[in-house]
């Protein structure tokens, strides 16, 4: 089942996106635009949420569902289910 996930530009624009509910690494690089060999930075996490950036340089953020622990039955992410102010403010919450 996909969940959705927010992307946030620096001018606090957000737009959502589709992913499969455990997206792999290269889904969510794909999401916020690069390309195979780029990686990312988790900045931070916060209820129930976390908040990525490409390592090249981008600036856009996505806030997605936190990751499953290992031991979970399901390996799945949740949407983002905060409205897109929230999810705009906690974006700008980390550098």
């Amino acid at each position: 089942m996909p969940i959705i996930a927010k992307i946030v530009s620096t001018t606090g624009a957000v737009r959502h996106v589709t992913l499969s509910d455990d997206p792999s690494d290269q889904e969510i690089i794909d999401a916020l635009g690069g390309k195979v060999g780029d990686d990312y930075d988790m900045l931070g996490q916060a209820n129930g949420y976390e908040v990525l950036r490409l390592k090249n340089g981008s600036t856009d953020k996505i806030v997605i569902g936190d990751p499953p622990q290992n031991s979970a039955p399901i390996k799945q992410r949740a949407s983002c289910t905060i409205s897109d102010t929230n999810a705009a403010n906690l974006a700008k919450s980390f550098p």
